[in-house]
């Protein structure tokens, strides 16, 4: 039941321009914003997590919703499928809680999506002023 996004960038061209030195880039403003970009904003943004205790109670309600039908295999030998109990869902009040957290889960991460967009442009546009100088 459990289904994630995951969230990353490319941090090659910032490791390259560290190892040969921070201090290539001379304005003081930009070599500034660079580092502060690729050493806090992106890590932040990309840690953004659901807690354990959502998970917790996630994992909990996965065998109140889920049933297991038994299912002849080729060779004779029984295989358990997991498939879903509609009934269990629809009288489950903790399955409404888990869908609305999931859609705000979901809601966030297009936000800290949006979010990294917006600071890798504003980054790439400040470099293009510098280097047109």
């Amino acid at each position: 039941m459990k289904q994630d996004i995951t969230l990353e960038y490319d941090s090659g061209p910032f490791r390259a321009l560290n190892s040969l030195g921070l201090d290539i880039v001379k304005n003081d403003s930009l070599r500034a914003k660079i580092n502060q970009t690729y050493s806090v904003l992106l890590p932040f943004r990309i840690s953004f997590n659901p807690t354990e205790i959502i998970q917790t109670k996630i994992y909990e309600l996965e065998y109140k919703i889920q049933k297991f039908i038994p299912t002849l295999k080729p060779d004779g030998n029984t295989q358990m499928t997991k498939v879903l109990n509609v009934e269990n869902i629809l009288q489950n009040q903790d399955f409404y809680w888990i869908l609305e957290f999931e859609t705000n889960k979901y809601w966030n991460y297009r936000v800290h999506d949006h979010e990294i967009k917006r600071i890798l442009e504003e980054l790439k546009t400040d470099i293009e002023k510098e280097l047109s100088k």
